[in-house]
């Protein structure tokens, strides 16, 4: 019997030289009929704490595929050369088991309808080079193969994929274990907090569905050379419907597996369990965000249903509030609907966060939520949950002078100025408000105004058409804002694309 060394040989000659030598031929050390059902789909990218040296990928398998037998995924990635090619040595990481998801959920709205999700896979990317681009495959593999009448597992080969990169590029994994693999995909990591060096440009999304208008979005934003994109919150509208989850990834694969994607939860995210009466069970389990630690979820009740406008469960930590540092800016995601009681989990964790950033650092704080705190739109005034996060959180945000607020929710567009209190602040010397809810989803033609003049805190406002933000920061002082349309109404005089403003927007910190 040859050596295990022997055999290694054989088969980086066969590859090298490209000879059939049977005496190498791997196989599965099982057959399983369910392996041709091992496809890998819904991939999309979120940064780590540190987006300088962190990328999670997360990727979705048929639960059919035997992921706890002997199949195992993994992400290989190397760096991409100038030119864009990619000859560089590949470094594998595997999923481990506490990387992998999967729920089951039953619809409030199909009563009988029980999904049985995928198997969710959020792999991170650690120790990664700061403000790089790289190539990235994410691949199914069995985990133990037979090589002649030896079996070990394919995990042994790493070290010899790292030296044969030509090989490893070329067969992905080790001969003849390969299952199922992607397109190579390309991301870049973000520079280190404090560099300045070039601009920080990012989108944001809200209430971004489904629909004509959503997928102009999407559109429009894989034309944009933005370094990542925030949703303030309502993603699929699934609304205890899991297909729809399905097919919202895959709608936007092409967009989200190649700019990291940072959700927040709203009321369409909470979409409670007809049997359990647990909350934001889908949500949690799809994306891969920067965990401080894993979710606390409560439940709900008969009247909770799949997105309730005017809510307060329990649902901390994993997806549901995080924060992360790129560039310039600090960034806080909140979840709207859990308790903002001073004390309590997320007062904790926003106060500690933000006592913890240096100015000197990431002198811009951005604060992302889904329900506005200033609404000049009729609808989602003063609901319970956003009344007492108004309550509990404005001082904050004013004591340790956040810059700008983000938020959804109404389906519809608005733009502060500088105001705490419900008062304008003339210094500025106060976060701006944003709302950007008109993402795609809309239930009628227009969102109504509240009043037909609009409030003093108010800086612009539409309620006619669809659009994203993006926000461009250049500096310690100085952003740009600029909002696109994605949709217009027949009697609005704009085109799919044009720029509906544009304002430079100044450190607030750092003048007042």
């Amino acid at each position: 019997m040859q050596s295990v060394q022997a055999q290694q040989f054989c088969l980086f000659f066969w590859a090298v030289a490209i000879v059939n030598l049977s005496c190498c031929a791997f196989k599965p050390l099982e057959t399983d009929a369910d392996i041709i059902s091992c496809q890998i789909s819904q991939i999309h990218l979120a940064v780590g704490q540190d987006p300088a040296t962190q990328m999670t990928v997360s990727f979705a398998v048929p639960y059919s595929c035997p992921i706890h037998n002997n199949v195992t995924a993994m992400i290989t990635y190397w760096e991409a050369d100038s030119d864009g090619s990619s000859s560089n040595t590949v470094q594998v990481k595997y999923a481990d088991e506490s990387d992998i998801k999967q729920y089951n959920h039953t619809s409030c709205v199909y009563e009988d309808m029980t999904y049985i999700s995928p198997y969710f896979h959020h792999v991170r990317l650690d120790d990664l080079k700061p403000d790089t681009e790289y190539v990235y495959r994410c691949t199914l593999h069995y985990k133990t193969v037979v090589y002649g009448d030896v079996h070990f597992m394919a995990e042994e080969f790493s070290s010899w994929q790292e030296d044969a990169t030509s090989i490893t590029r070329l067969l992905g994994v080790p001969l003849g274990s390969r299952i199922a693999e992607s397109d190579e995909l390309f991301f870049e990591t973000a520079p280190i907090p404090g560099d300045g060096t070039k601009s920080l440009k990012f989108a944001l999304i809200a209430d971004y569905g489904q629909t004509e208008a959503s997928l102009s979005t999407r559109d429009l934003l894989l034309d944009e050379d933005v370094d990542m994109i925030l949703i303030a919150g309502d993603l699929a509208y699934a609304n205890t419907v899991n297909e729809l989850w399905d097919e919202w990834f895959e709608l936007n694969e092409e967009l989200f597996s190649k700019v990291p994607t940072m959700p927040a939860p709203g009321n369409h995210e909470v979409e409670t369990d007809n049997v359990t009466s647990q909350i934001f069970v889908p949500y949690e389990n799809r994306f891969g965000s920067p965990q401080i630690k894993d979710a606390e979820i409560g439940y709900g009740d008969e009247s909770t249903g799949s997105h309730p406008s005017s809510f307060i469960g329990v649902y901390d930590y994993g997806n549901a509030f995080y924060t992360f540092s790129s560039g310039l800016g600090s960034f806080i995601v909140l979840n709207c609907y859990t308790s903002s009681d001073v004390g309590g989990n997320q007062y904790t964790f926003l106060v500690e966060t933000l006592e913890g950033i240096d100015r000197d650092v990431t002198p811009w704080v951005f604060v992302m939520l889904h329900c506005p705190f200033y609404n000049t739109f009729f609808a989602h005034q003063n609901e319970t949950q956003t009344v007492l996060m108004k309550e509990n959180f404005e001082e904050i945000f004013v004591k340790y002078n956040v810059n700008i607020v983000f938020s959804g929710h109404t389906h519809a567009y608005f733009r502060s100025k500088p105001v705490a209190f419900d008062e304008v602040f003339e210094c500025g010397d106060a976060p701006l408000y944003i709302g950007i809810g008109d993402g795609g989803q809309r239930g009628g033609e227009i969102e109504n105004f509240l009043k037909r003049t609009a409030e003093d805190w108010v800086e612009c406002r539409d309620g006619s058409n669809w659009s994203f933000g993006t926000l461009e920061v250049f500096n310690s002082t100085t952003a740009e804002w600029t909002r696109r349309l994605s949709g217009v109404n027949e009697w609005e005089d704009y085109n799919v694309g044009d720029t509906w403003e544009r304002v430079i927007i100044e450190n607030n910190y750092l003048f007042c």
